[in-house]
Order: C-alpha cells, then sequence, then structure tokens
C-alpha cells in the first residue's frame, strides 16, 4: 500500500473462508492443536483502491522449563531439591516443536539463553539443552529464558522464576525398630517415647549437608554425641520422675554465610 493512507486502510482477517475480524488492527483467536496448522490471510484495501494481501501460518510449538538444584533432602520427602544462595541450579529446557508430522530433533534446535535479561551467548547454542548456573544476585530470585528455533523456523520461548530457598532443618525420631519415622517431623513439643529414643536432623536447601558443622543441645548446654554421624542425638532415661528439656540443633558453614540454621523443641517425659 505505498502511496496510500495505511491509516484508513480497511483490514480484513480470514482463515478457512470464514472472517476472523474486519475494519480491525489486530485479532485474537483460538489456536489450533500442537502439530496442526491453519493459515491466516490478511489483506488491506486503503481509501484509494490500492490493496495487498498476505498469508501466514500459524503453528503453535512449545518448550517448557525443568529446573532443580544441588540440595540435601531427607529420604522419602516428596518435595523437588532446591538450594539456596550457594548452590548450583540446573535448568533443562524441554521443547514441543512440530514441523510436518514430527517433532524436531533436539540436535536441530538453537537454544537461545537468558538470566535476568541478558542473552548468556556462552550458554547457548545447537542441542544446548541442559544449563547450570549460580544465583546471580546471591539470595535474590532471578529469571531464566529460553528461546528454542528450529533450523525451519519454528519458534518457542518460555520463562521461569527461580527463587533460592532459605536453609532449613527437619527432625524425625529414630526408633531402635521402627527407623526414622519421616510421616511426621517433630516440632513443638514431644513425648518421650520410651527408655531410649534418637532424633535425626536433616538439613534443607544446603549444597552439602556433609560441609556444616552441627551441634545439638539440652537447655542450652552442647551435648556430646554417641555416633560418627552428627546429625543424630541419642537420649536415655536415667531414674524416676517427669519433666521436660530444650532439644536443640544448629548448623553453620565456614565459608558460605547463608548456611545457618537453628531449630529446638521441648521433649516431655
Amino acid at each position: 500500500l505505498i502511496g496510500s493512507n495505511t491509516e484508513r486502510a480497511i483490514i480484513r482477517f480470514e482463515s478457512e473462508g470464514k472472517v476472523l475480524g474486519e475494519g480491525v488492527s489486530s485479532i485474537s483467536m483460538v489456536a489450533p492443536g500442537r502439530g496442526q496448522t491453519v493459515d491466516i490471510v490478511v489483506s488491506a484495501v486503503a481509501e484509494g483502491g490500492a490493496s495487498n494481501r498476505t498469508v501466514f501460518t500459524l503453528a503453535p510449538q512449545d518448550v517448557s522449563l525443568v529446573y532443580e538444584s544441588e540440595s540435601a533432602l531427607p529420604p522419602f520427602i516428596g518435595i523437588r531439591p532446591l538450594g539456596d544462595a550457594h548452590s548450583t541450579f540446573t535448568v533443562l529446557a524441554v521443547p514441543d516443536l512440530i514441523e510436518g508430522a514430527s517433532r524436531v530433533l533436539n540436535r536441530d534446535i538453537y537454544y537461545e539463553w537468558s538470566v535476568n535479561g541478558s542473552i548468556r551467548n556462552s550458554l547457548s547454542g545447537y542441542g544446548r539443552s541442559v544449563i547450570t548456573l549460580e544465583p546471580p544476585l546471591f539470595n535474590s530470585a532471578f529469571s531464566v529464558k529460553v528461546t528454542a528455533s528450529s533450523r525451519g523456523g519454528s519458534t518457542a520461548e518460555r520463562t521461569a522464576t527461580l527463587s533460592p530457598k532459605s536453609p532449613d532443618v527437619v527432625i524425625y525420631e529414630s526408633g531402635p525398630l521402627s527407623g526414622v519415622e519421616t510421616a511426621r517431623a517433630v516440632v513443638g513439643t514431644h513425648q518421650f517415647p520410651n527408655e531410649e529414643t534418637a532424633f535425626i536432623a536433616y538439613p534443607l536447601y544446603v549444597k552439602d549437608w556433609r560441609d556444616l558443622t552441627i551441634g545439638w543441645t539440652l537447655n542450652g548446654a552442647p551435648i556430646v554425641l554417641e555416633t560418627d554421624d552428627i546429625r543424630r542425638a541419642t537420649f536415655r532415661k536415667t531414674g524416676a520422675g517427669s519433666g521436660s528439656y530444650r532439644v536443640g540443633v544448629e548448623y553453620t558453614h565456614p565459608k558460605r554465610f547463608f548456611e545457618e540454621k537453628n531449630q529446638s523443641f521441648l521433649l516431655n517425659f
């Protein structure tokens, strides 16, 4: 429409013989299913009669992002391993690009990765569907975006926000016969069940619990552990009577200043 008043042009959108919109500059429509395509015909007629027509094909594509990190987790706990500010995150792009009747192979897809809006060329490339990175701003949330493009021109993109977790700890009772009772965490108050019992503390959202300094206390006084597993503390009843003791556990890391946590509960007997 060169030389015409395009602002007063009448624009029409059509597909499969149906008018989707007329006299508008944009339309909204339900996309076809994955692997299906639909042709959109766009025509414009200017005041002077000049006209133009173009056809483009709408072919929905998709890519998903899955992420996790190096993180300590107790057994049989149904949460994704997510790390703290010192952890390394792994992000996986799962593309669903379809051309013709076939999915595009991973090696034929170019992945462009961006972190907090900045393209990371060192992470991008053909077939590079997995990246690893550390939080760029320590304990702050950050965004990761991937644009997956095929050699045939199909493109899809996805953005995810990754939030480093604050270190935590969960405590379980560990009986001589029942083992670690992961179905119920010890919080608040706990009744001494037998003449002897043990508790085990599992640090959460830290890179490696074996790098931590872990200590137990009883009414504020340090406890001498009877095992090489510093996560475990054993308690025994001596004598008659009843009472309550405050049991505490604390961990720190000599270099990773975000990796510290303390927690306590009241043990009644």
